[in-house]
C-alpha cells in the first residue's frame, strides 16, 4: 500500500520512489502505522523531546526504530535521571537480592546504587560509541564525581571525546547538590563528592572546531590545556577551580567569544586584569573569589551587557564600554583603602554610556558625597534610561539617589525595590530606618533633576509597605514629573506586616491612601496599585 506523501525535510534518510511516494507498513491489527513512515529527521525530532528511559522502549517498536534513537543529535545523559528511573525496577541489592525502597536499609540503598551507577556508565560508554562519526547538537553529561569510586579514567574518555568530536552545545556537570537531594528524597543513598578533591579536566591541548557553548560545572580547569576554540561563543563556567590564565588568555583562544560568565569561581589574582581591549558582548561575574580582592581593569568597546555581583571589590574600571545596554552591580563590601566607594565611582565612570542600570542598596551608600548636600556624579550617565534601585530608604542612600537622579538627565523609566538590599540576589535584609525626604529639601532643588521636567515617564515601586519615608519619596516624584504617564506600584506581602503593631499597620494604610487623592504633576499620570487604576484628581 502507499500514499502520497507531502512531507519534506532535509537531512531525511528516507529515500522515496521519485514521484514523492513512500512504503507505508500496515498494522497487524488492521491500521496503519503513519509515524513510522515519517521521514527520519522528524522521527529523529520527536524522539528528541523523550526522556532517556523512553527511548529504550521506543527501540522495540520495529526494525526500523531499532537503532533509529542511537542518530538523535540532542543526547541529555544525566546519571540521576537515569539512576532514579531504573534503579528501584531494575536493580536488587547485589546482597539481599530485593528491590530497594525508602523503607530498605542504607547498605541496600548504596549497594543499589553503585549498580545503577555501573549500568549509567556502560549506557555512556555505549551512546558514545554509537554517535561516533555523527555530529551531535547537543551533549548535556551530568555525573556526580567522586575520586574513590573508580570512575575517574571513563569519564576522562568521556571528556576527550566530547572535545574532540563535532559538538556544537557541550554541558559537562561533575556535581549538582539539587541532584543529591532528589536523590534523597526518592529514598536513594549516595556517597558524597569530596568537595575538595574537585574533577580535574584531562591535559590533551584540546581544539574542538564546531563548539559554540561550553558549560562547565564543577570541576578544575586548566586554561592552557586547550588550544583555539575557533567557533566558541558562549562559556559558562560554574562553582570550578580555575588553575590559570586569565580572561585575556581565553579570549584570546577564543576568537568569536561573546557570552563570558563565571558563578562561584576561585580565580587566579588578577584574572580580570587586561591592558589589551576584551572583545566580548556579555561579561557576567557572580561571587567569584581569590586569594586577594576582586581586581576588575578590562577595557570592553564590544560589551553590551555586564553584571557583577560581589562581596569584595578592591578596584574596578571598564574602559571603552560605548556600546554598553545593561549594567547590574552590586558590590556590598569595599576594601579598607576605598571605604568612601572610590572604587564603585571609577566603575560608574566607566559606565557613562549605559542605557540601563541596576544598583543593589550597598552600592547606592558608597557612592562618594562631598560636603554639598545634593550633587551630580563626577561623569553623568548621559545615555541612561533606566534605572533600577534594590533599596530602603535609609538615611545614607536618600542623598545618594538624589545624586543619581541628578546624573541622568534623559531617564525615562525608574523601578525602586523596597525589599531591602539583598532582594536581586534572591536574599533579604529589609531596613526599618525611617528617614524623611523633607530633611533632604529635595524640593527646593527642584531645578537641579532635569529628567523631572523633560523625561521621566514612568515609575514602577515594588514591596511598597506605606512607611511615611516611602510615601514622601513617591509623592514627591508624584508632584515633579512634569511628564509622567504610568506608575505602578506592586504592594508587599502579608508577612511583611507581622513585626509591626496593628497600630502601625494601620498607618501604613493612611499613608498609602494619601496618593490617591493626591494632584499630579501631570494630567497624563495614573497610578495602578496591584493591577488597579486611580486617575489624576483634577
Amino acid at each position: 500500500m502507499e500514499i502520497e506523501s507531502g512531507i519534506s525535510c532535509s537531512g531525511s534518510n528516507n529515500k522515496g520512489n521519485g514521484n514523492g511516494k513512500q512504503r507505508v507498513i500496515d498494522n497487524p491489527s488492521g491500521g496503519i502505522d503513519y509515524i513510522s513512515n515519517l521521514p527520519e529527521a522528524i522521527l529523529l525530532c520527536i524522539l528528541s523531546f523523550l526522556p532517556l528511559k523512553e527511548w529504550i522502549k521506543v527501540s522495540l517498536l520495529s526494525k526500523r526504530w531499532k537503532y533509529l534513537w542511537t542518530k538523535i543529535s540532542n543526547l541529555k545523559l544525566d546519571e540521576v535521571e537515569m539512576i532514579t528511573n531504573i534503579i528501584k525496577k531494575d536493580i536488587s541489592c547485589p546482597l539481599c537480592g530485593k528491590f530497594p525502597s525508602q523503607v530498605s536499609s542504607c547498605l541496600c540503598l548504596d549497594n543499589a546504587t553503585c549498580a545503577g551507577r555501573r549500568k549509567f556508565a556502560d549506557f555512556v560508554d555505549r551512546m558514545l560509541l554509537l554517535h561516533s562519526g555523527y555530529t551531535i547538537n547537543n551533549l548535556r553529561l551530568s555525573f556526580l564525581y567522586d575520586p574513590q569510586d573508580g570512575y575517574t579514567k571513563r569519564i576522562d574518555t568521556w571528556v576527550c571525546y566530547a572535545l574532540r568530536s563535532n559538538i556544537k552545545e557541550l554541558e559537562l556537570n561533575f556535581s549538582d547538590r539539587e541532584y543529591l537531594k532528589f536523590l534523597d528524597k526518592k529514598g536513594l543513598a549516595v556517597r558524597w563528592a569530596d568537595p575538595h578533591q574537585p574533577y580535574e579536566l584531562p591535559h590533551g591541548f584540546f581544539k574542538p572546531k564546531m563548539l559554540e557553548t561550553f558549560v562547565l560545572t564543577f570541576c578544575k580547569f586548566r586554561a592552557s590545556s586547550f588550544n583555539t576554540f575557533s567557533s566558541l561563543l558562549r562559556l559558562h563556567l560554574k562553582r570550578l577551580e580555575v588553575l590559570d590564565g586569565s580572561i585575556e588568555h581565553i579570549t584570546s583562544r577564543c576568537p568569536v567569544l561573546e557570552d563570558l560568565i563565571l558563578e562561584y569561581c576561585l580565580i587566579p589574582d588578577g584574572y580580570f586584569v587586561s591592558k589589551v581591549d576584551i572583545m566580548i558582548k556579555r561579561l557576567s561575574i557572580v561571587h567569584c573569589a581569590s586569594k586577594d580582592m576582586l581586581r576588575l581593569d578590562i577595557s570592553t568597546p564590544n560589551l553590551l551587557m555586564l553584571t557583577i555581583v560581589e562581596k569584595y571589590l578592591k578596584s574596578a574600571s571598564i574602559r571603552k564600554a560605548t556600546e554598553l545596554i545593561d549594567a547590574r552591580i552590586s558590590i556590598y563590601a569595599i576594601s579598607a583603602h576605598n571605604a568612601d566607594g572610590h572604587a564603585l565611582n571609577s566603575l560608574l565612570n566607566g559606565l557613562n554610556h549605559c542605557q540601563s542600570l541596576t544598583l543593589s542598596t550597598y552600592c547606592i551608600r558608597v557612592i562618594p558625597m562631598e560636603s554639598t548636600l545634593l550633587q551630580r556624579l563626577h561623569i553623568p550617565l548621559q545615555k541612561l534610561m533606566r534605572l533600577r534601585l534594590i533599596m530602603g530608604i535609609s538615611k545614607r542612600e536618600l542623598p545618594r539617589i538624589s545624586c543619581l537622579l541628578m546624573s541622568c538627565p534623559v531617564l525615562e523609566s525608574l523601578t525602586l525595590v523596597l525589599s531591602g538590599p539583598m532582594a536581586i540576589y534572591r536574599y533579604e535584609f529589609p531596613s526599618r530606618t525611617m528617614y524623611n525626604i523633607d530633611e533632604e529639601n529635595w524640593e527646593s532643588q527642584i531645578r537641579q533633576f532635569p529628567c523631572l521636567k523633560t523625561s521621566l515617564k514612568e515609575i514602577t515601586v515594588t514591596e511598597l509597605m506605606g512607611r511615611r519615608n516611602e510615601v514622601q519619596l513617591i509623592m514627591f516624584f508624584l508632584k515633579y514629573a512634569a511628564v509622567l504617564e504610568k506608575v505602578t506600584f506592586s504592594l508587599c506581602g502579608p508577612n511583611k506586616y507581622l513585626s509591626y503593631s496593628p497600630d502601625k499597620v494601620t498607618s501604613f494604610r493612611e499613608n498609602l491612601s494619601q496618593m490617591f487623592d493626591f494632584i499630579r504633576g501631570s494630567i497624563q499620570a495614573e497610578i495602578k496599585i496591584d493591577g488597579e487604576s486611580y486617575p489624576n484628581v483634577v
